[in-house]
């Protein structure tokens, strides 16, 4: 992704959600399954839900919003509803977004 949209994208997110100093903040790369989701960054607080995340992710890959896709964190499901802390997600993490194929 070009450095310009990712500040951007940034600068969106920031202006959504008010940051303090006893924030914890995360880095978080998105991929997807089939790789044509590369360099996707963010940064975001980890009390931050997961859904809000990925809305962010569908204004960037809008083709996604219209499939059923799912996360993965380790080898492990992430629940949208949960935050970023309750799904173990820690900083510099790699999720990896597959769309369901079975449905």
């Amino acid at each position: 992704m070009k450095l310009n949209e990712e500040k951007e994208k940034n600068r969106q997110f920031q202006n959504c959600y008010k940051f303090s100093s006893k924030d914890k903040l995360i880095s978080i790369e998105i991929t997807s399954y089939y790789q044509d989701i590369e360099d996707f960054h963010i940064i975001a607080k980890d009390t931050e839900l997961f859904s809000n995340i990925e809305k962010i992710l569908y204004k960037y890959y809008p083709e996604y919003e219209k499939t059923n896709n799912f996360f993965l964190y380790g080898g492990a499901t992430i629940d949208r509803n949960k935050t970023l802390k309750e799904n173990k997600i820690d900083g510099k993490s790699q999720i990896i977004i597959k769309t369901n194929d079975f449905e």
